[in-house]
């Protein structure tokens, strides 16, 4: 009996999945080139088959930073489980009480960004004037809340993985270690803008 692999690599084995480095890699390419340089990353912990993507979805962070001759900051990089509010506020707040807070963030999924801005706006932090938030997946709540977004396409994945494992089927020499990666693309909506302007050093009073 075939299996193909959806949203997973696996060697030996047939899969369809997205190209998770390249799509962070354009996310943060958008953050960066709106001007941002201390640009945070929140990864969901405990995210059932979620662990190869979200390796990927890091190495393109970090591989936008390092190109654009920024040094990784693991104090930029913190974790929060899936549809925890209390866990994305804690991550939200270890950023915020950072020496130099970050200007922007990058979360590893849609509802992940969704719950730090809710987070950020509950704390009078506006999005985007002073924080520019990203997601990746372009899920229903993205366009609900108009939230700059990694797209993907659901539907094709599942098409190409129905066509894939009925070709296995139907051809028995048919390729059975075959990749099909799929490509990604950013929307930008209203939840991204350049940083806000540094603030003027203080003036010290004269002797």
């Amino acid at each position: 009996m075939p299996v193909v692999y959806v949203s997973q690599h696996v060697d030996g084995r047939p899969s369809v999945y997205v190209d998770d480095v390249a799509g962070a890699l354009h996310g943060t390419r958008h953050l960066l080139n709106l001007g941002h340089r201390r640009i945070a990353y929140v990864r969901t912990v405990g995210a059932c088959g979620f662990s190869f993507s979200s390796q990927e979805r890091l190495a393109g962070y970090r591989r936008a930073l390092t190109e654009a001759g920024l040094p990784l900051d693991d104090d930029l990089v913190v974790a929060t489980p899936p549809g925890d509010k209390r866990g994305a506020a804690e991550a939200v707040g270890r950023l915020l009480g950072l020496r130099e807070p970050p200007t922007a963030v990058f979360a590893e999924q849609d509802e992940v960004a969704v719950a730090v801005i809710w987070t950020l706006r509950a704390t009078r932090i506006e999005v985007p004037g002073q924080v520019s938030v990203v997601g990746f997946d372009d899920q229903p709540v993205a366009q609900w809340f108009d939230l700059t977004t990694v797209a993907q396409a659901p539907s094709r994945i599942g098409r190409e993985a129905g066509e894939l494992a009925l070709s296995l089927i139907d051809d028995p020499g048919a390729d059975r270690e075959r990749h099909l990666v799929l490509p990604t693309h950013v929307i930008p909506r209203t939840t991204t803008a350049p940083p806000p302007a540094p603030r003027p050093e203080p003036q010290l009073p004269p002797d």
